[in-house]
């Protein structure tokens, strides 16, 4: 009963100094997630957890406890179950090639900068070139999604690309966590295929429900915001448990449950209904990141120090860049796309602790690591803010330097999608029909 109660005060805990820091956050104007970022620094390790306080009995700092990480899990689950019931998954597909080859070859490039980087600067051995380099790779989908649903640009373009880059980025990390336990059988075909069959199953099951269950389940349901909500939750639920059923990453297939979802004619009314849920778990996910983080990495070289952060803040952001602009997709939208993937992923706090005992083999480089996903999460909604000052200056000397003969190779795709909505005179518009 005692840990009950421990784990139901460290929650409550968490969600009242959250609630505080993001009135001062919001006082300040600064983005909510910094806000959730630093509640964990205060109630973490190195914040009210190093003071040894109590009340009533219990400590008033918390030190990440398993349940509160099991909480942390399900924010980033309702994250992307909120984005697979607003993916429009036929446009979705119409973005397969860009995001496919780009999410692949970002995450290759990503490593392979890091082999070669480790080799010219002798800094690292070999496992630990293999365990930064994917722990560097991959970006957030946490931090990105909740940006782009707080400023509703899930449907825009770059939102759609964004999207397309981080789930093809998730789904190299189910194969990339158990390379970390055989080095030897990356290539495998017993490592490939249960990750494809399990995808092709809930897939295959979400296509089931989508057709002969969920209509008349939610239409009966749509008579009561009770039943809809449960209905929506619970849909979710059973991907998720069928996840861990199947050893398969709850993210994913929380996302595929909200994809089940997303063309019935409810899918807007169930997004706002699990929005409040999405949130809750998602703050105590931002909280626990802020918990992670520590300062014990004087020990470590400051060359490795810089060129860690450069492969995260220059070398990624170029690379995404540079894919996005040569798919067509024009200088405005790729800088975008660059910009907001310039961070760490949550999964590679994972990565993270799998491969400590290599990583601490160069004092303080696990540390390192850990505030270097930090900072960029918490960098993120500066960056994705402030893109577009970040274009005119670029586009301003792009157009000095280089000129603008290039600009119909580099904005192919958005000149098609322009061509597709003439100029129209003397019609209605109808405001309402839908989204």
């Amino acid at each position: 009963m005692a840990l009950e109660a421990g784990f139901l005060f460290d929650l409550g805990t968490i969600v009242v100094a959250a609630t505080i820091m993001s009135f001062i956050g919001r006082y300040l104007k600064q983005p909510l997630i910094l806000a959730y970022i630093a509640t964990g620094l205060l109630l973490g390790p190195i914040g009210l957890g190093a003071l040894d306080l109590s009340l009533g009995g219990f400590s008033v700092g918390i030190n990440t406890t398993e349940e509160v990480l099991i909480f942390a899990e399900l924010g980033v689950a309702f994250l992307l179950f909120g984005v697979g019931v607003e993916t429009n998954f036929s446009i979705l597909l119409g973005l397969g090639k860009t995001v496919l080859a780009g999410g692949v070859l970002q995450v290759f490039f990503t490593v392979l900068a890091v082999f070669f980087g480790a080799i010219f600067f002798n800094l690292f051995d070999f496992s630990q070139v293999v365990i930064l380099g994917l722990i560097l790779a991959f970006s957030s989908t946490a931090i990105v999604v909740k940006i782009l649903s707080d400023r509703h640009e899930i449907g825009t373009i770059h939102g759609k690309l964004l999207i397309g880059f981080l789930l093809v980025q998730d789904l190299l990390v189910i194969i990339a966590l158990p390379f970390l336990k055989n080095t030897g059988a990356v290539f495998s075909a017993d490592l490939i295929a249960p990750v494809l069959v399990q995808s092709g199953f809930l897939l295959a099951l979400a296509f089931v429900f989508n057709r002969f269950v969920y209509p008349k389940l939610f239409r009966f349901g749509s008579h009561s915001e009770e039943l809809l909500f449960l209905a929506s939750v619970s849909s979710c639920f059973v991907f998720i448990l069928l996840a861990f059923l199947l050893d398969f990453s709850i993210g994913l297939a929380a996302f595929i449950a909200g994809l089940a979802l997303s063309n019935l004619p409810y899918n807007v009314e169930v997004f706002h209904k699990i929005k409040g849920l999405r949130d809750f778990f998602s703050t105590v996910f931002f909280v626990t990141l802020g918990m992670q983080i520590n300062f014990s990495f004087t020990s470590i070289p400051v060359l490795a120090l810089l060129f860690l952060v450069g492969v995260v803040f220059v070398f990624k952001p170029l690379v995404f860049f540079l894919m996005t602009l040569f798919a067509g997709y024009g200088a405005r939208i790729a800088l975008t796309v660059a910009l907001a993937l310039s961070q760490v992923s949550e999964f590679s706090f994972i990565i993270a602790q799998q491969g400590r005992q290599f990583l601490d083999t160069t004092p303080g480089l696990y540390s390192a690591i850990i505030l270097i996903i930090s900072v960029s999460m918490a960098a993120t909604p500066y960056f994705m803010k402030n893109s577009g000052r970040a274009f005119c200056f670029l586009k301003k000397h792009l157009e000095k330097h280089v000129g603008t003969k290039y600009n119909g190779v580099f904005t192919k795709k958005i000149d098609r999608l322009s061509g597709e909505f003439p100029a129209l005179a003397g019609h209605l518009v109808i405001v309402g029909a839908g989204t």
